[in-house]
């Protein structure tokens, strides 16, 4: 107690217990008139004496000042530089703070503990704040030529960042079941964790050294499935153990393994997907494709047939889901065009997406989770607001447009992207819902018309590897445009949805084509939407659509077949000159329909099949040659 008063500067008379402890409704006898004693706190927290000690050690060559010092220095100068510490709000400017240290003892032991205290209690993750302290300390020693040393400084703001968890830890309450507000996004799923246990919660630093965890405070309850002869008496983190020597402390394991043990594969829950066996819960997914070719548009007519549970594109939604839609580049009056413009086209009522559609726009909700090129800083309080919001509103897709905005790192950086990923990882995991991130691909070489593949993601690696399924959307290629007729200029409004990667799902057994489609919405704007489309002739399952469109092509080959022959030109369907396909293609009528070569040869084989019409020899006896006829 003595060495308390002494280190903190407080009265050293009260330092024997009968001064300090008084017993609940005993008298107070200072003062005019005796006053009956209470208890003001009942915190219920047992503290090791050894958390002193290490204080003492601690604090033993950066003494606070003494009244009498403090005193000297005049109350004016204190009460404006900590009026000038301070925000509009009332909160401690943590910059300005940092900024006034100076290179004496006392000022880094005053603005230290109030930095660290002031970012803790924002959701700052410990690492963070060990980070931001000791940079700063460092770079202020450095320019006063102290000599100081980082691993020194770290030493001692490790030490002070236990101290001020230990005091929100003292404040907090296990038996409301809460998190506490303090308490960083990433440590949320394992302080839960906990509190289902029955055990009190508490952050502590790692035996490592350099990362934190959430443990089970000394006096909880362990385990149920753990053998007693294996439990052992619950230790300090710093506490050496035994036969280890004298300051070294012993690494808390990190984890617990366990042997396996049989289980019933009809007792697993199936995998939950939301949406055309791509969104998933609790995964995060990617839509990839150059500039300008629709993810956007499609993943938001893909947004709101899961918010109307309506079939849109050909699939079916199981279930009405809410989903959340941000877009980073284009501001609210922009994407709300194109909801108009989906809504119209597809006649959805707007009010149908009231309580089941949320959207928001990067230039009034910025979401950037991460940044730094050389240090990465993650933004663990915008983490904690997007995982409150999505657990709030009930989310259960969500769709971030595009990658790009959401962070500040060097996309080609394999770490920082994978960190990046990993966090809308954990928030869908966390919330039990399906993300969804959209991104660009790189730009091929010039001349280049082959197709984009997984690996043609923009950055690293990382990132397809951190997702579990990727989609690249390719605009239609010149030779498929000139198979079925399309314009060159019409082309850029057919593009191909190639799952590239499906980690628990098979790959689709046909190509899945989209569309744009013009809308004119009543403001004279046009909005393009996304619509379903068939390839004809590519295998795919029979549909209404698909008979007419087959059919339309028959009649086109039957009409420039009898025009044919009515002018006397020969066609067969052999390879040459003469070639029935290769022919009518160039025909306007085929033109007009929009037919080309593919799809009229796929019509052909029908009509061969069907018996409509044959071929038949003409000319010299001893070599004929064959053409097609009707029947």
């Amino acid at each position: 107690m003595k060495r308390l008063a002494e280190l903190l500067a407080g009265d050293l008379k009260p330092t024997h217990r009968a001064a300090l402890l008084r017993h609940p409704g005993s008298d107070n006898t200072k003062g005019r008139e005796p006053r009956p004693c209470r208890t003001i706190e009942a915190g219920g927290a047992a503290y090791d004496i050894s958390e002193f000690d290490d204080m003492f050690d601690l604090y033993a060559a950066r003494p606070l000042l003494t009244r009498k010092a403090k005193a000297a220095k005049g109350n004016g100068h204190d009460r404006n530089s900590e009026q000038e510490l301070r925000t509009s709000e009332g909160r401690l400017d943590v910059e300005a703070a940092l900024a006034a240290m100076k290179p004496t003892g006392a000022s880094v032991n005053d603005i230290q503990p109030r930095v660290i205290l002031s970012l803790l209690q924002r959701a700052e993750h410990p690492s963070d704040v060990i980070e931001q302290v000791v940079s700063a300390t460092m770079a202020m020693a450095d320019a006063a030529g102290l000599g100081w040393t980082r691993e020194e400084e770290i030493k001692a703001v490790v030490a002070r960042v236990k101290s001020s968890l230990a005091l929100l830890h003292r404040e907090y309450d296990p038996t409301t079941g809460s998190i506490p507000s303090w308490l960083a996004a990433d440590f949320h799923n394992d302080w839960v964790t906990m509190l289902e246990r029955g055990a009190c919660p508490v952050l502590r630093r790692t035996g490592f050294g350099s990362g934190w965890c959430v443990k089970a405070a000394s006096g909880s309850p362990g385990p149920e499935d753990e053998p007693s002869r294996h439990r052992r008496k619950p230790q300090n983190d710093d506490e050496p153990s035994a036969g280890e020597g004298a300051g070294v402390k012993k690494a808390a394991a990190p984890f617990v393994l366990r042997p396996f043990v049989p289980f019933d594969p009809a007792t697993l829950p199936p995998r939950e997907w939301l949406y055309g066996r791509h969104y998933q819960r609790r995964t995060v997914g990617g839509t990839v494709a150059p500039g300008g070719v629709g993810k956007t548009t499609l993943c938001m007519v893909e947004g709101v047939a899961m918010a109307t549970c309506r079939n849109l594109l050909g699939e079916q939604p199981t279930e009405r889901l809410r989903v959340w839609f941000h877009n980073g580049e284009d501001n609210i009056d922009e994407l709300n065009r194109r909801l108009a413009a989906i809504c119209q086209h597809f006649d959805i009522p707007m009010k149908e997406l009231r309580g089941w559609w949320f959207m928001t726009s990067g230039n009034e909700v910025p979401l950037r989770v991460a940044k730094g090129y050389s240090n990465l800083t993650i933004d663990t309080r915008l983490i904690k607001c997007i995982t409150e919001a999505i657990g709030d509103n009930q989310i259960d897709a969500t769709i971030l447009d595009p990658l790009v905005t959401l962070h500040g790192v060097p996309e080609n950086d394999t770490g920082k992207m994978d960190t990046v990923v990993r966090i809308f990882a954990g928030i869908a995991d966390a919330q039990d819902c399906a993300v969804e991130l959209s991104h660009h691909t790189r730009k091929l070489l010039a001349g280049s018309t082959a197709d984009y593949a997984v690996d043609d993601m923009r950055g690293a690696s990382a990132l397809k590897d951190a997702m579990r399924a990727v989609r690249m959307l390719n605009l239609m290629t010149k030779p498929d445009a000139e198979g079925v007729g399309i314009l060159e200029f019409e082309r850029a409004a057919y593009f191909r949805v190639d799952r590239v990667k499906g980690n628990n799902a098979a790959p689709p057994s046909a190509a899945i084509w989209r569309k744009f489609v013009n809308v004119d919405l009543p403001n004279s704007d046009e909005v393009g939407v996304v619509v379903p489309w068939e390839f004809p002739g590519q295998g795919a399952a029979p549909s209404p659509q698909r008979a007419e469109a087959e059919r339309k092509v028959e009649h086109v080959f039957l009409a420039l077949l009898l025009r044919f022959t009515n002018e006397g030109r020969v066609v067969n369907d052999r390879q040459g000159s003469s070639n029935a396909p290769n022919l009518f293609a160039q025909e306007p009528e085929a033109k007009l329909a929009k037919v080309g070569k593919k799809p009229l040869a796929e019509a052909m084989r029908r009509l061969f099949a069907a018996g409509k019409i044959r071929v038949e020899p003409y000319g010299r006896a001893d070599r004929p040659s064959y053409k097609i006829v009707m029947v």
